[in-house]
């Protein structure tokens, strides 16, 4: 065992000598590389100074004379080449950098070819002239010698061929692309550099021709001009008239800031709201129809609003020339070529010069709001129907739209549309009236204060002031309690406004009853919609007479915290199929979300109304696109209709509560309640019987469940200590509620409301 362990050693000894041996002679050799690669560094230091500086003694002197010449002009470039190749042999990266550094040599080898080529004979390879070799001229002796066989091989041409091509390969070796990619680049280089000097040259050849034209028509304005001098020379001591001067067209970017200045001056560029007389008709006078239990209310029940004084002109043209100012810093040329002065905002219309990118306009919506002082600022881009882009900035003065002086205008009064609806008025002073049977639905939101319940107030009082309670029929939904209330006991009412969130559920579900028994009268008389069978009901008295119903939600998301499935069920079902037999939705709300305005309800109401919100995200849930968030608040809206690209920028006609509560009480004091008590009765009965359907415990599990923030039969069982079949079946009406989520398997239900919401339910 001994000799074999022993044998074992002295093999291992034996096996790691010649290692050892190895790494040391490794090691020497190593240290002997980088000791000699840093005396060449020191000594290529010391050249550099020789032939840098002029007193380094005789020695100094001789070298830097024997360097200068051996490389000529391009001496100084050797010992920086040299002490770069040694440096990288010191740092062990010399084989890393072997092509790059083969590379540089061979171009400075050829820069000193290149440079000694007019001092080489053509008879030796070493005849340079002594005096070249003396006089540091040219590449220098080493120059003389490498460019007299390069040129005998391959001659000039092919010497700077082949040196254009070292210096490509050392730029590809450099940078960080491969051979193919680098040509891809400088293939791509090259097109874009050809598109840019061809849109160069046309801009130029559009310069040098209108300058043409420019040239010519001064000529021919001098020429027209030489008659008029004359005469007026023969004239007696009365000065002479200056001709009146064309003055020729020119780009945007060749007009003086003075000429500019001078445009804005016109006071025809500026378009008030004010200046356009609207066209007023006598309403009452207008509806001579006779109804016995309807008496139109008078206009004068609502007030006139008194308008300030006059737009000051002057400061709409300094407006008009900061932004042209402020784009033209930008570098976007253009003029103002109309300006529209509205209630509450000015519109600058602005007319880009060719070539401008109408995104850069739009992106600098925030300059100008700076360089003009002022918050929000909208861009149009473009106006419809136009080649401008419409700045609009909000007035100093903002001004009230009257109501009255809407119902007022010709184009309300001489509306031929079924149920016309008074918004207000455009951004050029123009009343805006839509109606509501071809929106078929609208989509009203907005934040606290914008606007949202005065826009619903106008829409009643366009019934009430147009439409006796035989056309229009209304079913207000008001969970709220305090905003519609206010119209109970009107005629044109179907029921009492509903303020309980479990009789609104019940009373869309007997908007969809109405809506299928109206589809079986078409059925039977043989027509596809509400307008065929009017047409029809004129010849024929024994048809029953069918009024169009308005459906207005105030609060929607009211309605969803209570019994989100049941409402968003019934109200698509209304908005799919409702249009046609006459029934039409209006729902507003104030809180903008995905949860309460659902991709199938939005799906479904095509016409929106936007007042002012709080942030771009709820601009696009409402309108599908920012800009809302820009509104002024206070009646401002961006009405988008179904068939309109673009919203439109309206001021909303106000109307205040005690002219909608005079308007009210004069009707209630003219006119009987009719309401449809069958309608009633089915709506009580479906609360009812909702209610009898509803658990005991049914309150005390919504306790339980928001509480623990989590809903599941197990815990119902364990917390009310019911069965299994009692506790799904309350799981089942609080889905129903729109309380806690659907059904996902083994993992507990979502709860839909909070501990807040529940107390205000």
């Amino acid at each position: 065992m001994t000799n074999r362990n022993s044998g074992r050693i002295r093999k291992k000894t034996t096996s790691k000598s010649p290692n050892k041996s190895k790494q040391k002679k490794f090691r020497e050799r190593s240290f002997d590389i980088k000791k000699f690669s840093m005396v060449v560094m020191a000594i290529s230091v010391l050249i550099f100074i020789f032939i840098l500086s002029s007193s380094t003694g005789l020695i100094g002197d001789a070298l830097a004379r024997f360097f200068e010449g051996l490389f000529g002009k391009f001496s100084l470039a050797f010992p920086i080449l040299l002490f770069a190749s040694f440096y990288l042999i010191y740092r062990e990266k010399f084989r890393d950098n072997l092509s790059r550094m083969l590379l540089i040599y061979s171009i400075y080898f050829l820069t000193l070819a290149i440079s000694s080529k007019d001092y080489i004979r053509n008879e030796l390879a070493w005849s340079v002239e002594y005096s070249a070799f003396k006089g540091n001229l040219g590449g220098g002796w080493f120059g003389g010698l490498v460019g007299f066989y390069t040129l005998s091989f391959i001659g000039h041409l092919g010497l700077y061929i082949l040196y254009a091509t070292l210096i490509g390969s050392l730029i590809i070796n450099v940078s960080p692309f491969t051979y193919k990619e680098f040509f891809l680049k400088l293939r791509d280089g090259f097109i874009i550099l050809g598109i840019g000097i061809k849109h160069l040259s046309q801009k130029a050849y559009l310069k040098i021709r209108e300058k043409i034209d420019e040239s010519k028509t001064k000529k021919s304005l001098k020429e027209e001009r030489i008659p008029s001098i004359r005469i007026n020379n023969n004239l007696s001591d009365n000065p002479p008239r200056k001709a009146i001067k064309k003055r020729p067209s020119r780009k945007e970017e060749d007009r003086p800031r003075e000429e500019i200045q001078k445009d804005l001056k016109n006071d025809d560029l500026i378009r008030d709201y004010k200046s356009k007389q609207v066209e007023f008709a006598d309403l009452n006078e207008d509806l001579k129809r006779e109804f016995a239990d309807y008496s139109y209310p008078p206009v004068n029940l609502l007030k006139d609003v008194n308008a300030e004084g006059g737009i000051d002109n002057s400061e709409i043209r300094a407006k008009a020339g900061i932004i042209e100012e402020t784009l033209e810093s930008f570098g976007i040329d253009g003029k103002i070529v109309q300006i529209d002065v509205g209630p509450t905002v000015t519109c600058y219309e602005l007319k880009p010069a060719r070539g401008v990118k109408v995104s850069k306009i739009v992106n600098l919506a925030d300059d100008l709001s700076l360089s003009l002082a002022t918050s929000g600022i909208r861009i149009e881009a473009p106006i419809p129907g136009k080649s401008h882009v419409g700045i609009e900035v909000a007035n100093d003065k903002k001004e009230i739209v009257g109501f009255k002086e809407i119902i007022s205008s010709t184009q309300f009064i001489k509306s031929r549309h079924a149920i016309p609806f008074a918004m207000g008025k455009s951004i050029s002073g123009e009343p805006i009236i839509s109606a509501i049977e071809k929106m078929p639905h609208l989509l009203v939101s907005g934040a606290t204060g914008s606007g949202k319940s005065v826009c619903i107030n106008t829409i009643i009082m366009s019934i009430l002031y147009k439409h006796s309670p035989d056309e229009v029929k209304l079913l207000l939904i008001d969970p709220k309690v305090v905003e519609l209330s206010i119209y109970n006991g009107i005629p044109h009412l179907i029921m009492p406004v509903i303020t309980d969130p479990k009789k609104a559920s019940s009373s869309l579900f007997w908007a969809i009853s109405e809506m299928e028994r109206r589809y079986k009268l078409f059925e039977e008389n043989q027509v596809r919609d509400i307008k065929g069978y009017k047409r029809a009901a004129e010849t024929d008295d024994s048809m029953e007479n069918l009024p169009y119903i308005v459906v207005i939600v105030d609060e929607l998301s009211d309605l969803m915290m209570t019994a989100a499935s049941e409402v968003e069920d019934y109200i698509t079902r209304l908005a799919q199929k409702s249009r046609a037999c006459g029934i039409h939705l209006i729902i507003a709300t104030q809180r903008p979300t995905v949860d309460v305005i659902t991709g199938t309800i939005k799906a479904n109401i095509p016409s929106r109304i936007s007042f002012a919100v709080t942030s771009q995200i709820d601009s696009r849930t409402i309108l599908d696109m920012q800009g809302a968030e820009k509104l002024l608040g206070k009646g401002d809206m961006l009405y988008a209709s179904s068939d309109s690209m673009k919203p439109l920028r309206i001021q909303g006609a106000f109307i205040s509560d005690e002219e909608v509560l005079r308007v009210v009480d004069y009707i209630k004091g003219s006119s009987e309640t009719n309401y449809n008590e069958e309608a009633i009765e089915k709506i009580e009965e479906n609360v009812t019987a909702d209610l009898e359907d509803e658990d005991e415990l049914l309150d005390e599990a919504i306790k339980v469940i928001v509480a623990d923030q989590t809903a599941s039969v197990s815990m119902l069982q364990r917390k009310l200590k019911i069965g299994y079949a009692r506790a799904g079946r309350i799981i089942d009406q609080l889905e129903q509620k729109g309380i806690v989520g659907g059904y996902e398997g083994s993992k507990p239900r979502k709860v839909l409301v909070d501990r807040t919401q529940i107390e205000n339910l």
